[in-house]
């Protein structure tokens, strides 16, 4: 996953395995690529260091493209391991 797709901390996103994985033809730059999206959690901003309960999600579309196009569209967070729920 990369932050030009799925928005910065991605840290924070978190796979829903109950849903289906779409296929979609893309590109990055000129490269032909096929991209992946599902639907996912991205945990809700909180200035509490510490939480009683779960925390907030909110639903989030995850985009996920291949490992060597990372970073052709200029420097931003990566992500190659994703929690899951």
């Amino acid at each position: 996953m990369e932050e030009k797709d799925n928005g910065q901390y991605l840290n924070k996103l978190v796979l829903n395995t109950k849903n289906n994985i779409e296929e979609k033809n893309d590109k990055i730059n000129s490269e032909d690529i096929i991209s992946l999206t599902v639907k996912g959690f991205k945990f809700k901003e909180t200035n509490n260091l510490y939480l009683d309960d779960k925390p907030n999600m909110g639903e989030n579309s995850l985009k996920f493209i291949p490992y060597y196009c990372w970073s052709n569209r200029g420097e931003n967070e990566m992500l190659v391991w994703v929690n899951e729920n």
